[in-house]
Protein backbone atom coordinates (compact mmCIF):
# COMPACT_ATOMS: atom_id res chain seq x y z
CA UNK A 1 0.00 0.00 0.00
CA UNK A 2 1.84 3.40 -1.42
CA UNK A 3 2.38 5.80 1.35
CA UNK A 4 -0.26 8.02 -0.19
CA UNK A 5 -3.09 5.81 -0.06
CA UNK A 6 -2.15 5.19 3.54
CA UNK A 7 -1.96 9.17 3.98
CA UNK A 8 -5.54 9.09 2.37
CA UNK A 9 -7.22 6.44 4.14
CA UNK A 10 -5.94 7.93 7.50
CA UNK A 11 -7.48 11.38 6.66
CA UNK A 12 -10.85 10.49 5.94
CA UNK A 13 -11.10 7.99 8.49
CA UNK A 14 -9.74 11.32 11.02
CA UNK A 15 -12.31 13.42 9.16
CA UNK A 16 -15.20 10.89 8.76
CA UNK A 17 -14.73 10.33 13.26
CA UNK A 18 -14.26 14.19 13.65
CA UNK A 19 -17.47 14.92 11.46
CA UNK A 20 -19.62 11.68 12.88
CA UNK A 21 -18.56 12.90 16.36
CA UNK A 22 -19.67 16.63 15.60
CA UNK A 23 -23.02 15.13 14.41
CA UNK A 24 -23.48 13.23 16.71
CA UNK A 25 -23.01 15.96 19.59
CA UNK A 26 -25.02 18.40 17.51
CA UNK A 27 -27.59 15.91 17.14
CA UNK A 28 -27.94 14.94 21.20
CA UNK A 29 -27.84 19.01 21.86
CA UNK A 30 -30.57 19.96 19.81
CA UNK A 31 -32.76 16.75 20.68
CA UNK A 32 -32.19 17.55 24.10
CA UNK A 33 -32.98 21.18 23.74
CA UNK A 34 -36.45 20.32 21.21
CA UNK A 35 -37.25 17.79 24.47
CA UNK A 36 -36.87 21.11 26.84
CA UNK A 37 -38.29 23.27 24.64
CA UNK A 38 -40.92 20.74 23.93
CA UNK A 39 -41.32 20.08 27.69
CA UNK A 40 -41.42 23.99 28.56
CA UNK A 41 -44.01 24.38 25.58
CA UNK A 42 -46.71 22.17 26.86
CA UNK A 43 -45.80 22.98 30.41
CA UNK A 44 -47.70 26.74 29.35
CA UNK A 45 -49.87 25.02 27.68
CA UNK A 46 -51.27 23.34 30.77
CA UNK A 47 -51.23 26.86 32.35
CA UNK A 48 -53.68 27.83 29.83
CA UNK A 49 -55.53 25.40 29.88
CA UNK A 50 -56.15 25.12 33.93
CA UNK A 51 -56.56 29.04 33.30
CA UNK A 52 -59.66 28.42 30.57
CA UNK A 53 -60.94 25.46 32.64
CA UNK A 54 -60.82 27.95 36.02
CA UNK A 55 -62.67 30.46 33.86
CA UNK A 56 -65.23 27.41 32.78
CA UNK A 57 -65.98 27.09 36.17
CA UNK A 58 -65.49 29.93 37.34
CA UNK A 59 -68.87 31.05 34.85
CA UNK A 60 -70.83 28.73 36.44
CA UNK A 61 -69.97 29.31 40.06
CA UNK A 62 -70.92 33.08 39.12
CA UNK A 63 -74.52 32.27 38.13
CA UNK A 64 -74.90 29.70 40.98
CA UNK A 65 -74.10 32.54 42.89
CA UNK A 66 -76.21 35.13 41.83
CA UNK A 67 -79.16 32.80 41.55
CA UNK A 68 -78.36 31.98 45.67
CA UNK A 69 -78.28 35.60 46.00
CA UNK A 70 -81.41 36.54 44.20
CA UNK A 71 -84.66 36.33 45.64
CA UNK A 72 -86.18 33.70 43.04
CA UNK A 73 -85.35 30.53 45.01
CA UNK A 74 -87.59 32.08 48.37
CA UNK A 75 -90.12 33.57 45.78
CA UNK A 76 -90.72 29.97 43.65
CA UNK A 77 -90.63 28.20 47.19
CA UNK A 78 -92.89 30.56 48.32
CA UNK A 79 -95.07 30.23 45.69
CA UNK A 80 -95.22 26.69 45.59
CA UNK A 81 -95.89 25.86 49.36
CA UNK A 82 -99.65 24.96 50.16
CA UNK A 83 -100.59 25.38 46.67
CA UNK A 84 -101.25 21.57 45.36
CA UNK A 85 -100.36 20.70 42.44
CA UNK A 86 -100.16 24.35 40.88
CA UNK A 87 -97.59 24.82 42.86
CA UNK A 88 -95.67 21.98 42.03
CA UNK A 89 -95.92 22.62 38.11
CA UNK A 90 -94.52 26.16 39.19
CA UNK A 91 -91.48 25.20 41.34
CA UNK A 92 -91.00 22.21 38.07
CA UNK A 93 -90.94 24.90 35.63
CA UNK A 94 -88.08 27.21 37.60
CA UNK A 95 -85.02 25.19 36.96
CA UNK A 96 -85.76 25.04 32.89
CA UNK A 97 -86.52 28.79 32.88
CA UNK A 98 -83.62 30.26 35.41
CA UNK A 99 -81.10 27.18 33.84
CA UNK A 100 -81.49 28.80 30.30
CA UNK A 101 -81.46 32.59 31.54
CA UNK A 102 -77.87 32.00 33.16
CA UNK A 103 -76.73 29.59 30.84
CA UNK A 104 -76.20 26.57 32.86
CA UNK A 105 -76.70 22.67 31.42
CA UNK A 106 -78.08 21.39 34.61
CA UNK A 107 -79.69 23.31 37.68
CA UNK A 108 -81.48 21.02 40.37
CA UNK A 109 -83.00 22.28 43.14
CA UNK A 110 -83.47 19.49 46.36
CA UNK A 111 -84.57 19.65 49.40
CA UNK A 112 -82.77 18.34 52.67
CA UNK A 113 -83.52 14.61 52.25
CA UNK A 114 -82.44 14.87 48.76
CA UNK A 115 -85.84 14.76 46.86
CA UNK A 116 -86.36 16.90 43.63
CA UNK A 117 -88.10 19.90 43.50
CA UNK A 118 -87.30 21.15 40.17
CA UNK A 119 -84.35 19.95 37.86
CA UNK A 120 -83.15 20.46 34.61
CA UNK A 121 -82.91 17.90 32.90
CA UNK A 122 -84.99 15.67 33.42
CA UNK A 123 -88.17 17.65 34.70
CA UNK A 124 -90.30 15.09 35.14
CA UNK A 125 -88.29 13.63 38.38
CA UNK A 126 -89.96 15.49 40.57
CA UNK A 127 -90.52 14.18 44.12
CA UNK A 128 -87.74 11.68 43.33
CA UNK A 129 -84.53 11.33 45.42
CA UNK A 130 -81.86 12.66 43.22
CA UNK A 131 -79.38 9.66 42.82
CA UNK A 132 -76.46 11.62 43.82
CA UNK A 133 -77.80 13.16 46.98
CA UNK A 134 -74.76 12.45 48.90
CA UNK A 135 -72.32 13.08 46.39
CA UNK A 136 -73.71 16.67 46.55
CA UNK A 137 -74.35 16.74 50.44
CA UNK A 138 -71.20 15.77 51.54
CA UNK A 139 -69.01 17.96 48.48
CA UNK A 140 -67.46 20.95 49.34
CA UNK A 141 -67.79 24.61 48.78
CA UNK A 142 -65.29 23.77 45.53
CA UNK A 143 -65.52 22.83 42.50
CA UNK A 144 -67.61 19.43 42.14
CA UNK A 145 -67.20 17.53 38.83
CA UNK A 146 -69.46 14.28 37.98
CA UNK A 147 -71.12 12.14 35.39
CA UNK A 148 -74.26 12.27 34.74
CA UNK A 149 -76.90 9.80 35.27
CA UNK A 150 -78.79 10.63 32.17
CA UNK A 151 -77.87 9.47 28.90
CA UNK A 152 -78.88 11.41 26.33
CA UNK A 153 -79.69 9.76 23.18
CA UNK A 154 -76.10 9.64 22.00
CA UNK A 155 -75.88 6.71 24.94
CA UNK A 156 -73.21 8.48 26.43
CA UNK A 157 -73.02 10.30 29.99
CA UNK A 158 -72.19 13.12 30.18
CA UNK A 159 -69.86 15.03 32.59
CA UNK A 160 -70.75 17.98 34.91
CA UNK A 161 -68.71 20.70 36.03
CA UNK A 162 -70.56 22.74 38.99
CA UNK A 163 -71.18 24.23 42.14
CA UNK A 164 -73.19 23.28 45.46
CA UNK A 165 -75.01 25.38 47.63
CA UNK A 166 -76.65 24.63 50.71
CA UNK A 167 -79.30 27.34 52.62
CA UNK A 168 -82.35 27.11 54.74
CA UNK A 169 -85.67 28.05 53.80
CA UNK A 170 -88.59 28.14 56.56
CA UNK A 171 -85.80 25.79 58.53
CA UNK A 172 -85.59 23.18 56.45
CA UNK A 173 -82.14 22.83 54.17
CA UNK A 174 -82.13 22.91 50.74
CA UNK A 175 -79.79 22.50 48.04
CA UNK A 176 -78.99 24.06 44.62
CA UNK A 177 -76.72 22.48 41.98
CA UNK A 178 -75.77 24.21 39.20
CA UNK A 179 -73.48 22.78 36.28
CA UNK A 180 -71.90 22.96 32.61
CA UNK A 181 -71.67 20.31 30.92
CA UNK A 182 -67.89 19.08 29.33
CA UNK A 183 -69.52 19.02 25.99
CA UNK A 184 -67.63 18.76 22.97
CA UNK A 185 -68.28 22.51 22.24
CA UNK A 186 -66.82 24.16 25.15
CA UNK A 187 -63.61 21.50 24.94
CA UNK A 188 -63.20 22.76 21.50
CA UNK A 189 -63.68 26.53 23.01
CA UNK A 190 -61.17 25.89 25.55
CA UNK A 191 -58.93 24.43 22.81
CA UNK A 192 -58.54 27.67 20.73
CA UNK A 193 -58.30 29.55 23.56
CA UNK A 194 -55.57 27.66 25.58
CA UNK A 195 -53.81 27.20 22.32
CA UNK A 196 -53.86 23.40 22.03
CA UNK A 197 -53.86 21.17 19.32
CA UNK A 198 -56.63 18.57 20.65
CA UNK A 199 -58.40 18.54 23.44
CA UNK A 200 -61.61 15.72 24.16
CA UNK A 201 -62.59 13.01 26.26
CA UNK A 202 -60.66 9.82 25.27
CA UNK A 203 -58.01 7.54 25.71
CA UNK A 204 -54.25 8.52 25.97
CA UNK A 205 -53.21 7.14 23.10
CA UNK A 206 -52.29 9.07 19.73
CA UNK A 207 -49.80 11.25 21.45
CA UNK A 208 -52.67 12.34 23.64
CA UNK A 209 -51.84 12.98 27.20
CA UNK A 210 -53.98 13.06 30.56
CA UNK A 211 -55.05 16.70 31.26
CA UNK A 212 -54.33 17.95 34.48
CA UNK A 213 -57.39 19.16 36.07
CA UNK A 214 -56.87 22.34 38.67
CA UNK A 215 -56.40 21.46 42.16
CA UNK A 216 -59.68 22.72 43.71
CA UNK A 217 -61.73 20.69 41.52
CA UNK A 218 -63.35 17.74 43.08
CA UNK A 219 -64.23 14.56 40.74
CA UNK A 220 -66.44 11.74 41.39
CA UNK A 221 -64.69 9.12 39.44
CA UNK A 222 -61.99 8.82 37.06
CA UNK A 223 -62.27 12.04 34.23
CA UNK A 224 -60.88 11.11 30.56
CA UNK A 225 -60.07 14.27 29.47
CA UNK A 226 -56.96 14.30 26.90
CA UNK A 227 -55.27 17.00 25.24
CA UNK A 228 -52.41 17.62 22.95
CA UNK A 229 -50.25 20.64 23.33
CA UNK A 230 -48.58 20.58 19.85
CA UNK A 231 -45.47 21.39 19.16
CA UNK A 232 -43.70 24.32 20.24
CA UNK A 233 -42.01 26.97 17.37
CA UNK A 234 -38.56 26.33 18.76
CA UNK A 235 -39.01 22.76 18.40
CA UNK A 236 -39.69 23.22 14.63
CA UNK A 237 -36.88 25.48 14.11
CA UNK A 238 -34.72 22.59 16.18
CA UNK A 239 -35.81 19.99 13.54
CA UNK A 240 -35.00 22.11 10.58
CA UNK A 241 -31.34 23.09 12.12
CA UNK A 242 -31.23 19.53 12.21
CA UNK A 243 -31.85 18.87 9.46
CA UNK A 244 -29.69 20.98 7.67
CA UNK A 245 -26.96 19.98 9.89
CA UNK A 246 -27.37 17.04 8.72
CA UNK A 247 -27.02 17.94 4.92
CA UNK A 248 -24.03 20.29 6.06
CA UNK A 249 -22.46 16.90 7.49
CA UNK A 250 -23.20 14.88 3.98
CA UNK A 251 -21.54 17.70 1.92
CA UNK A 252 -18.81 17.77 4.65
CA UNK A 253 -17.66 14.19 3.99
CA UNK A 254 -18.30 14.00 0.27
CA UNK A 255 -15.17 17.14 0.27
CA UNK A 256 -13.41 15.20 2.77
CA UNK A 257 -13.25 11.98 0.80
CA UNK A 258 -13.02 14.17 -2.61
CA UNK A 259 -10.20 16.32 -1.13
CA UNK A 260 -8.07 13.56 1.08
CA UNK A 261 -6.29 12.25 -2.03
CA UNK A 262 -4.73 15.70 -2.78
CA UNK A 263 -4.61 16.50 0.92
CA UNK A 264 -2.59 13.04 1.49
CA UNK A 265 -0.44 14.14 -2.11
CA UNK A 266 0.65 17.09 -0.15
CA UNK A 267 1.68 15.51 3.15
CA UNK A 268 3.67 12.41 1.25
CA UNK A 269 5.17 14.23 -1.00
CA UNK A 270 8.13 16.00 1.32
CA UNK A 271 8.61 12.18 2.29
CA UNK A 272 8.78 11.10 -1.56
CA UNK A 273 11.29 14.02 -2.39
CA UNK A 274 13.49 12.40 1.07
CA UNK A 275 13.00 9.16 -0.97
CA UNK A 276 14.84 10.18 -4.20
CA UNK A 277 17.02 12.03 -2.37
CA UNK A 278 18.00 8.70 -0.67
CA UNK A 279 18.41 6.70 -3.86
CA UNK A 280 20.49 9.37 -5.83
CA UNK A 281 22.60 9.07 -2.97
CA UNK A 282 22.49 4.86 -3.96
CA UNK A 283 23.76 5.52 -7.73
CA UNK A 284 26.69 7.73 -6.34
CA UNK A 285 25.59 11.48 -6.20
CA UNK A 286 27.29 13.33 -3.37
CA UNK A 287 26.88 16.78 -1.62
CA UNK A 288 22.90 17.19 -1.52
CA UNK A 289 21.14 19.82 -1.42
CA UNK A 290 17.46 19.61 0.10
CA UNK A 291 15.53 22.74 0.35
CA UNK A 292 12.75 21.26 2.42
CA UNK A 293 9.89 23.08 3.79
CA UNK A 294 7.16 21.79 5.95
CA UNK A 295 7.38 20.72 9.02
CA UNK A 296 10.46 21.06 11.59
CA UNK A 297 10.66 16.92 11.90
CA UNK A 298 11.20 17.17 7.70
CA UNK A 299 13.73 19.71 8.22
CA UNK A 300 15.25 18.22 10.25
CA UNK A 301 15.63 14.64 8.23
CA UNK A 302 16.65 16.72 5.15
CA UNK A 303 19.20 18.34 7.33
CA UNK A 304 20.43 14.53 8.72
CA UNK A 305 20.60 13.35 5.01
CA UNK A 306 22.38 15.94 3.48
CA UNK A 307 25.24 15.36 6.32
CA UNK A 308 25.10 11.88 5.50
CA UNK A 309 26.06 12.43 2.04
CA UNK A 310 28.80 14.89 2.88
CA UNK A 311 30.25 11.91 5.42
CA UNK A 312 29.52 9.11 2.50
CA UNK A 313 31.60 11.66 0.17
CA UNK A 314 34.74 12.11 2.87
CA UNK A 315 34.24 8.25 3.72
CA UNK A 316 34.60 7.42 0.05
CA UNK A 317 37.79 10.11 -0.14
CA UNK A 318 39.37 8.12 2.79
CA UNK A 319 38.79 4.84 0.93
CA UNK A 320 40.30 5.54 -2.05
CA UNK A 321 43.21 6.86 -0.26
CA UNK A 322 43.71 3.81 1.85
CA UNK A 323 43.03 1.48 -1.41
CA UNK A 324 46.11 3.41 -3.43
CA UNK A 325 48.58 3.16 -0.47
CA UNK A 326 47.59 -0.40 -0.28
CA UNK A 327 48.22 -0.65 -3.82
CA UNK A 328 51.83 0.75 -3.58
CA UNK A 329 52.67 -1.37 -0.56
CA UNK A 330 52.13 -4.47 -2.63
CA UNK A 331 54.06 -3.28 -5.89
CA UNK A 332 56.76 -2.33 -3.26
CA UNK A 333 56.31 -6.07 -1.73
CA UNK A 334 56.30 -7.82 -5.07
CA UNK A 335 59.21 -5.35 -6.29
CA UNK A 336 61.35 -6.48 -3.49
CA UNK A 337 60.21 -9.71 -3.74
CA UNK A 338 61.39 -9.98 -7.41
CA UNK A 339 64.97 -8.34 -6.57
CA UNK A 340 65.26 -11.23 -3.43
CA UNK A 341 64.52 -13.65 -5.92
CA UNK A 342 67.21 -11.94 -8.63
CA UNK A 343 70.07 -11.39 -5.90
CA UNK A 344 69.98 -15.02 -4.19
CA UNK A 345 71.93 -16.91 -6.52
CA UNK A 346 74.63 -14.59 -6.75
CA UNK A 347 74.72 -14.58 -2.86
CA UNK A 348 74.89 -18.09 -2.92
CA UNK A 349 77.62 -18.04 -5.12
CA UNK A 350 79.62 -15.59 -3.05
CA UNK A 351 79.08 -17.77 -0.34
CA UNK A 352 80.66 -20.40 -1.98
CA UNK A 353 83.63 -18.18 -3.29
CA UNK A 354 83.67 -16.96 0.78
CA UNK A 355 84.00 -20.79 1.76
CA UNK A 356 86.10 -21.95 -1.04
CA UNK A 357 88.67 -19.18 0.29
CA UNK A 358 88.17 -19.34 4.13
CA UNK A 359 89.43 -23.04 3.66
CA UNK A 360 92.29 -21.76 1.23
CA UNK A 361 93.40 -19.66 3.72
CA UNK A 362 92.98 -22.34 6.50
CA UNK A 363 95.20 -24.92 4.35
CA UNK A 364 98.27 -22.65 3.68
CA UNK A 365 98.35 -22.00 7.25
CA UNK A 366 98.80 -25.53 7.99
CA UNK A 367 101.20 -26.19 5.18
CA UNK A 368 103.44 -23.38 6.89
CA UNK A 369 103.18 -24.98 10.25
CA UNK A 370 104.48 -28.16 8.91
CA UNK A 371 107.34 -26.51 7.05
CA UNK A 372 108.42 -24.73 10.68
CA UNK A 373 108.48 -28.05 13.01
CA UNK A 374 111.35 -29.51 13.54
CA UNK A 375 112.84 -31.69 11.89
CA UNK A 376 112.32 -29.64 8.46
CA UNK A 377 114.54 -27.74 8.30
CA UNK A 378 116.82 -28.93 4.99
CA UNK A 379 113.38 -27.87 2.79
CA UNK A 380 113.84 -24.44 4.34
CA UNK A 381 115.32 -23.46 0.37
CA UNK A 382 111.91 -25.32 -0.98
CA UNK A 383 109.68 -23.75 1.37
CA UNK A 384 110.68 -19.86 0.08
CA UNK A 385 109.48 -21.43 -3.05
CA UNK A 386 106.41 -21.87 -1.55
CA UNK A 387 105.17 -19.09 -0.04
CA UNK A 388 106.29 -17.49 -2.46
CA UNK A 389 103.55 -19.45 -4.65
CA UNK A 390 101.03 -19.77 -1.92
CA UNK A 391 101.67 -15.66 -1.43
CA UNK A 392 100.52 -15.35 -5.05
CA UNK A 393 97.02 -16.38 -4.60
CA UNK A 394 94.62 -13.85 -3.06
CA UNK A 395 92.97 -14.26 -0.29
CA UNK A 396 89.68 -12.81 -0.17
CA UNK A 397 88.31 -10.42 2.51
CA UNK A 398 86.14 -12.03 5.05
Amino acid sequence: MSLRLRWTLALSAAALLLLGAAGWFAQRTSVQLERESQQEWASKRTEQLHMQLQRWSALTAASVEDLTASSSVDVVLEAALGRGEEGRREIAQWAPRQASLRGLGLLILLTGDGRILSQVPGPEAHGLKHPFFATFDKSPDGVLVWQGWIAPSSGQRPWWVGVVRRFEFQGAGVLLVGARELSARSLSDMTERAGLTRLEMGLEIGGLQAAPLPADWTVEGELPLVFDPGTSPASGILSALRSRLARLLLASVIVVLLMAPFLAGGLAHPLLELTGAVRRMRTGERKLRLKMTGPKELRELAMAIEELSRELDASEARAEAAQRRAAWREMARRVAHELKNALSPLTLALDNVETAASRLVQTKAQSVDRLRAPGVEALSPGADLFNTMFAAVPVPES
